[in-house]
């Protein structure tokens, strides 16, 4: 009976430190509520399969084959509980739980290894308690480790969200784990055979290699959209500089005209008020004030960065028809944050205004917010499109447009760099992007030496 509980005790604790490491790559994604749901539903299981596990472990003649089922089938009601409550980032799920279960193997592995090599047991009862002690030991000295490389576990949205390929890669631990299947469930008396060793030890290498692969293949991703982006942000660049200056000149252009007839405009307004033609002499005062107005580069925003790229983007969607609301309230000057905000503006305008223009003239309209309150900020963009959007699993709109995407990229990336989250919504045909980030400029990450 004693045994039985030990049995018992033992599976259960492992399976619980398994759903513990599987949740650890999406810690800072779920959610406070998710979390609690997930833990719940975790202790839940455990509470009520461990007197089954008891009630199983009872026949000595059955507690071994018994215990390589339970510990090779049990964890599944943990995974599909994950499942669940969190079935979103679905191949990313399917990758870390098969290379959980892989790690499991090598943490047995280990197990077995100190068992054989401490104890040299032939009995098999013996075998089976010594294995039962030491497996939740290990498994609990090494959770540090686990917890560290499980947090760094689960490759990017953008290496997974290519279909075909992040299916396959995700598939790949979990089709090696299922080899060892068959060997877990037999039907012999000993838990754990020499013979077999080797094939664990192989089991462990394949978890470090994919776990470095991944990595290596992240990076390499990682470093190609940002040598994407920034080809793509030089090309807008060059653009947004000759539209910038293009619209200086024409400002410049207009009021050199007008500078040029303001004497006789000025003779003009004389005439009439010397004559007593009071409303003459209005009239001509708000038809030049008029031309005055033309000239100008609207001022909205001190600050020089989000000026520009709002004259250049409203200007452009005036001229389309779109009506235009803009209320800003930004700093004069915020280094570097101003710099990459005033990409992710100009790429939201450029998308905003792109996607709108296509729809009729009096569904036109673009509705900018940008405030900021010490160190919380919030940005809006606000435009019309019919057609619905398609979003990716983060919840960022998704295109198959070759060359598209990249715009997208970088607002994520900006995203994480600043804390912040967003809200994309499209209701009624109206669309509305809205950021949440904070104005602090993040510490840069150290460079690795060599």
């Amino acid at each position: 009976m004693e045994l039985a509980f030990l049995l018992a005790g033992s599976v259960t604790f492992i399976h619980l430190a398994g759903a513990l490491i599987r949740y650890e790559p999406f810690h800072d994604v779920l959610s406070r509520r998710k979390k609690k749901e997930l833990f719940w539903s975790y202790a839940v299981i455990a509470v009520l399969m461990f007197p089954v596990y008891v009630l199983f472990f009872q026949d000595p003649d059955t507690q071994v084959p018994y215990l390589k089922t339970a510990h090779s089938m049990g964890a599944f009601l943990y995974v599909a509980a994950t499942f669940f409550w969190f079935h979103t980032r679905i191949a990313q799920q399917f990758y870390t739980g098969g290379m959980q279960g892989l790690w499991a193997s090598t943490m047995h592995t280990i197990t077995a290894i100190l068992v054989y090599h401490f104890f040299q047991i032939d009995v098999s009862t013996e075998q089976v308690l010594v294995i039962a002690a030491m497996d939740p030991l290990v498994n609990a000295a090494l959770l540090p480790l686990s917890i560290y490389l499980f947090r760094r576990m689960r490759p990017s949205s953008l290496l997974m969200s290519d279909k075909p390929y992040g299916y396959y890669m995700a598939a790949l631990p979990l089709a090696i784990l299922l080899i060892q299947y068959p060997q877990n469930l037999n039907m012999d008396p000993y838990f754990w055979q020499p013979d077999r060793i080797s094939m664990r030890i192989i089991t462990a290498a394949c978890f470090f290699l994919l776990y470095k692969g991944v990595r290596l293949e992240d990076e390499n991703l990682a470093s190609e959209i940002h040598l994407r982006s920034m080809n793509d942000t030089q090309r807008k660049t060059i653009h947004f500089l000759q539209n910038y200056t293009l619209l200086v000149q024409q400002g410049t252009k207009k009021f050199s005209i007008l500078r040029h007839d303001m004497r006789h405009h000025i003779q003009l307004v004389y005439a009439l008020i010397h004559d007593d033609k009071k409303e003459e002499a209005l009239k001509a005062l708000e038809s030049y004030d008029t031309q005055l107005d033309k000239t100008a580069i609207r001022p909205y925003s001190l600050n020089p960065y989000i000026n520009a790229i709002l004259s250049v983007y409203i200007n452009r969607a005036k001229g389309e028809g779109f009506t235009v609301s803009v209320h800003i309230n930004f700093p004069e000057k915020v280094p570097i944050l101003e710099e990459q905000l005033a990409v992710v503006l100009a790429n939201l305008l450029e998308n905003g205004i792109r996607i709108t223009s296509r729809e009729p003239k009096d569904k036109r309209f673009l509705d900018v917010h940008l405030q900021v309150k010490g160190q919380q900020a919030i940005l809006a963009v606000e435009n019309y499109c019919s057609k619905p959007i398609d979003f990716d699993k983060d919840g960022f709109p998704r295109t198959s447009r070759k060359g598209h995407g990249i715009g997208m990229i970088s607002i994520r990336k900006f995203i994480e760099q600043y804390k912040g989250y967003k809200d994309f919504t499209q209701e009624g045909g109206h669309v509305k992007f809205i950021i949440y980030f904070r104005t602090n400029v993040p510490t840069p990450p150290r460079e690795k030496a060599g």
